[in-house]
């Protein structure tokens, strides 16, 4: 029986399929769900840049070219913001993944899940889940996958199939 379950949150289907079959086990067993989202860097995916820019998270009064900004931190980091190929500065990372993380948070409350906890992790996505699970101590860890071919599988490599082979726990992989 798990006690406590560790969910990971990209803003893909897959993803969205894994927070809500991790949010059914937490309520079927009175669980504490962890949510997880990994902050990226460099370019977002299409589909989170267009997020960004319904939710007004990509400010569009950004001059072009390299810009030294601030990151949350404190250090200064270069970013480039242009129509062909936008590179999203920490900040916007940041605001995205909180968003997301919002979004998991009400899926579970809809689902009924009584106690959910949002968490926002930086650096290499199956290294912070695994982390995640160990500091909490999870007992279950829900990912979803991005349902890669073998050879691309095989190639690049996944964040679940990273999961499942590294874990202290078991693992539940939803497609």
């Amino acid at each position: 029986m798990a006690k406590c379950i560790v969910s990971a949150f990209d803003g893909s289907e897959n993803s969205r399929r894994a927070v809500e079959s991790a949010s059914e086990l937490a309520k079927d067993y009175g669980a504490m769900l962890h949510l997880v989202h990994v902050i990226g860097s460099g370019p977002v995916p299409p589909a989170l840049a267009r997020l960004a820019e319904v939710e007004r998270i990509t400010p569009d009064s950004r001059p072009s070219g390299p810009q030294n900004v601030a990151n949350v931190f404190g250090n200064l980091a270069t970013a480039e913001r242009s129509a062909a190929s936008p590179v999203v500065t920490h900040e916007i990372h940041r605001s995205l993944g909180e968003r997301l993380l919002k979004d998991a948070e009400a899926i579970a409350r809809k689902k009924g899940v009584g106690s959910v906890k949002a968490m926002l992790c930086e650096g290499n996505p199956a290294e912070a889940i695994l982390d995640t699970a160990k500091q909490v101590d999870a007992d279950l860890i829900v990912v979803g996958t991005r349902g890669l071919s073998g050879l691309k599988e095989l190639l690049l490599g996944s964040v679940s199939h990273k999961v499942i082979q590294l874990s202290p726990c078991s693992c539940l992989v939803v497609k």
